[in-house]
């Protein structure tokens, strides 16, 4: 069994790596999306990931879409 040592906590998982536990009074003192737990640490919700606790990039086609129509708007505003 893997175990991350004391002071650290999977990231995200024992097997990939450990990180240290960042202390924390509010959730603004955690990065990203990170939310200050009952034991003040930062703790990373899902479908958050990585240090910085951010969403991993999706590939949809309705993001693209939705990256396409607000270029579109600016485009629009800037020529005319």
């Amino acid at each position: 069994m893997c175990e991350c040592p004391k002071g650290t906590v999977p990231d995200p998982d024992p097997h990939t790596k450990c990180v240290g536990v960042v202390a924390c009074t509010v959730d603004k003192d955690c990065p990203g999306n990170a939310i200050c737990d009952s034991s003040r640490r930062c703790t990373c919700p899902e479908p958050n990931v990585g240090s910085d606790c951010r969403r991993k990039y999706s590939h949809s086609p309705r993001g693209a879409q939705e990256i396409t129509k607000a270029l579109n708007i600016v485009l629009l505003y800037y020529f005319f």
